[in-house]
């Protein structure tokens, strides 16, 4: 059984065209970095603390991603739970 490709791409392309989808997706690919970053640099900057020397800004800008991607995980199995019953 070979399934409808046009199908599913036209439910990709229907949730991902939404705009609560794509405020969602900014707002964590862009967001969550930005903020993470931002905080950082404002601690460094107030002198509240100090950039270890074996970090530097292109692994923390890969930590906001993850951190980014760690509060959807979070938030998608938090959801699926309250689905169950048990």
């Amino acid at each position: 059984m070979v399934p409808n490709l046009d199908y599913y791409r036209q439910r990709l392309y229907s949730t991902f065209s939404e705009t609560y989808s794509l405020g969602i997706i900014i707002g964590f690919c862009i967001g969550k970095p930005l903020g993470i970053l931002s905080f950082v640099y404002l601690s460094i900057k107030l002198k509240l603390t100090k950039l270890p020397k074996e970090i530097n800004w292109n692994q923390l800008l890969g930590s906001g991603f993850l951190g980014g991607i760690e509060f959807i995980w979070l938030k998608i199995s938090n959801s699926s739970k309250k689905d169950l019953d048990y």
